[in-house]
């Protein structure tokens, strides 16, 4: 079970279902009508995870040095070991599709389990085609996560639409775009430092990234100017939703621009796999704090209440 957990990256999975709880639970059920009950909201969770757990499964049936790779954490390389790889795969791949089918139909939206086959379409596409493109594959990875917070507003909130919410519906999915983007974008960043730390892999194996093609100081170049994009965005969202909450202020500009700027910092002069190793360490932890702040609007609204 352990190993299992680790071949669908359990724990990236868990801080994916926290994220899409938050979104549910603090940030949309204290402003406007809904539509998804707990279960409904299970549903959507497990349509979600088995998809994107299928993804990471299939990352390491396809990736030269991931799990299934000869000799790679004592997992021995053979036809039978691949084939209950794969067929694991399609098992959490169409059990994810059917459940997200089964929740379309019963919102009344069936029309929306296309974008649980565009997600598997995706991945698929992620662990094959989008190997030749240095930048794709990690772009996949905040795209997915931005489409699964869409999701929740989408099958909670859009069918509850009126003319009375329509106005606090559209601005809880302008706010649903921002946090995916930040997300998503600290994903993107992320995977491309990760790319920086495991460059000597990428070249034994020759996989195509940004790192090989530039070289590392160039690509250090590249993620400081997307580092910083990204802080003038938080700073935007800051300054335009949270700037009447002092705790969101703080929490924001301790937690996640203090560390972002840090990060700006450290990556110019970064050159050794342990300057990379303590960026990755700094990225993960403001992810995590970035995922949690989405609670923010929930302690705003009882302030006010």
């Amino acid at each position: 079970m352990i190993k299992f957990l680790q071949l669908i990256h359990g724990k990236s999975l868990l801080v994916l279902t926290l994220g899409l709880v938050l979104i549910k639970f603090t940030l949309f059920n204290p402003f406007s009508e809904i539509t998804l009950n707990w279960v409904g909201m299970i549903y959507l969770c497990l349509a979600i995870n088995t998809i994107a757990g299928a993804g990471y499964l299939l990352d390491e049936l396809t990736s030269p040095s991931g799990t299934f790779a000869p000799g790679k954490n004592g997992v021995i390389k053979s036809h039978r070991t691949q084939k209950t790889g794969y067929r694991l795969f399609f098992i959490l791949n169409i059990t994810g599709v059917l459940i997200g089918f089964y929740l379309s139909n019963l919102i009344g939206r069936p029309g929306f389990a296309v974008l649980f086959i565009l997600a598997s379409v995706l991945l698929y596409l992620k662990a094959y085609s989008f190997q030749k493109y240095i930048l794709l594959r990690p772009l996949t990875s905040g795209i997915l996560v931005l489409l699964s917070f869409i999701l929740v507003w989408l099958f909670d909130l859009f069918p509850a639409t009126t003319d009375h919410n329509q106005n606090i519906i559209s601005f809880l999915f302008n706010i649903v775009l921002i946090y995916g983007g930040i997300i998503g974008g600290l994903l993107f960043i992320r995977e491309l430092i990760a790319n920086q730390l495991r460059i000597d892999r990428d070249h034994k194996y020759k996989i195509k990234s940004l790192s090989l093609s530039l070289g590392l100081s160039r690509t250090n170049k590249v993620i400081f100017a997307l580092t910083a994009l990204l802080i003038g965005v938080v700073i935007y969202f800051l300054i335009h939703y949270l700037y009447r909450n002092l705790i969101s202020l703080v929490y924001v500009s301790l937690l996640i621009l203090i560390p972002l700027f840090f990060v700006l910092y450290k990556i110019l002069d970064a050159s050794q796999k342990k300057d990379y190793k303590l960026v990755l360490a700094i990225m993960d932890g403001i992810l995590f704090c970035c995922i949690l702040s989405i609670a923010l609007y929930q302690i705003q609204y009882l302030i006010k209440s």
